[in-house]
């Protein structure tokens, strides 16, 4: 990331991270990430980088501004208000894209982030 510092406008690549549903949905422990992930153009040029393809699917995607700690809370609360009113379950894992951070702004209510998650229909999720 030091390279691109004196980087102007949007980046390249983008960079978030993973969470587990049960540390978004019930524990609230939103500084422990699974893992993290970068969104880059050609995954062949790092070494040590695994090229994954999201599964097929529904996909749920709220953007939002600030930093995803302090709106963490909320946003789980709202996203599990969303899914339970529309009969749908988060299937896997919780991904967390910052869109514009401090590289683009010094004030962090500034800061434009998603966070997206493969979801299905509840009628879906119990016949398997």
């Amino acid at each position: 990331g030091q390279r691109r510092a004196h980087h102007k406008g949007a980046l390249p690549n983008h960079a978030g991270w993973v969470l587990d549903q049960e540390s978004f949905f019930k524990k609230h422990e939103f500084q422990r990430s699974q893992a993290y992930f970068s969104c880059v153009t050609s995954a062949t040029k790092h070494r040590q980088s695994i090229k994954m393809t999201l599964p097929a699917g529904l996909y749920l995607e709220i953007i939002f501004s600030g930093t995803f700690c302090e709106n963490a809370e909320k946003l789980s609360q709202r996203i599990e208000h969303f899914l339970q009113t529309n009969d749908l379950e988060p299937v896997g894992n919780i991904y967390i894209l910052p869109l514009e951070n401090h590289w683009f702004s010094c004030d962090c209510e500034q800061y434009v982030n998603k966070i997206f998650l493969k979801v299905e229909d509840k009628d879906t999720t119990s016949l398997t």
